[in-house]
């Protein structure tokens, strides 16, 4: 056995070694991509997914996708520890920017069901959600769940293949271990944050106008007849309008939600 290794060191080995090297180098940084797509994707970043089936997933993609990843690339294999660690960091950056994109606007859908439910009165029935860490209402966790059944059935291509898709073309703009993070990032980022905001006003549009409708004929009402009780007369009529207007709105909501996922993606991808 080390008779073996003496011969790979020497000039002649290094020749045979050198490919093995690079290519196991290349599957390392696509891997290192497609890490960071898999961590804050809005379909493969759930923590539904198990870590250990997003490892899996990650090896197998970068076992299928290194032959056309390494294709355009000019690698050199590092020979020292920072040589391997900022590669690395930066093909995953570029991954997780891609990801990040998608879920910023996706996340507009969480404060649309946060105003819904403050303006229905149910606002205190909050639960968890695990992708974020936090409260959420009902409302906004419904259209979560919705909004990722909903790229998984979007078409005319899925939208796990539409995120994988968009990665593989980033391969063509930035080859492997020539990855940088663009410095408009962050501006890019910032109006994915106003296009988030306008798709929560776009989706809680309908049920907030019904609701102050029935805000003012309530008013209307209390007025003309002050002996009703606005309380008892309110609560249940605020939730049963909201709720049928917003069963009528589903449809549309889906639509907003498929149109503004491959606009995020164009915006990201033009950084690249």
């Amino acid at each position: 056995m080390l008779h073996l290794f003496d011969q790979l060191l020497t000039p002649a080995g290094r020749v045979l070694l050198d490919p093995v090297l690079q290519m196991f180098w290349a599957f390392a940084l696509t891997a290192a991509r497609l890490a960071g797509l898999f961590a804050t994707g809005p379909v493969f970043g759930q923590s539904v997914v198990p870590h250990n089936v997003r490892v899996i997933l990650i090896f197998a993609l970068a076992f299928v996708l290194t032959p056309i990843s390494s294709a355009s690339a000019t690698l050199v294999v590092p020979e020292a520890p920072l040589q391997i660690v900022v590669p690395i960091a930066l093909e995953f950056g570029l991954g997780f920017v891609l990801g990040l994109g998608v879920m910023i606007v996706l996340s507009g859908l969480q404060l649309a069901g946060q105003l819904i439910d403050q303006q229905l009165g149910t606002a205190f029935a909050t639960t968890i959600n695990p992708d974020l860490g936090a409260n959420i209402s009902v409302t906004g966790q419904m259209f979560f769940v919705l909004a990722g059944a909903a790229l998984l059935v979007m078409e005319p291509i899925n939208g796990d293949l539409l995120l994988l898709s968009a990665l593989v073309e980033t391969f063509q703009a930035m080859p492997i271990g020539e990855a940088v993070i663009p410095s408009d990032t962050a501006f890019v980022l910032t109006g994915l944050v106003h296009k988030s905001l306008v798709l929560a006003v776009r989706v809680a549009a309908p049920v907030l106008a019904a609701l102050s409708l029935i805000t003012l004929t309530l008013g209307y009402v209390g007025r003309s007849m002050p002996q009703v009780n606005q309380l008892t007369l309110g609560f249940p009529l605020r939730v049963c309008t909201g709720l049928f207007v917003l069963g009528l709105s589903l449809s549309g909501i889906l639509e907003v939600v498929v149109d503004a996922v491959p606009e995020a993606l164009g915006e990201v991808q033009k950084l690249f």
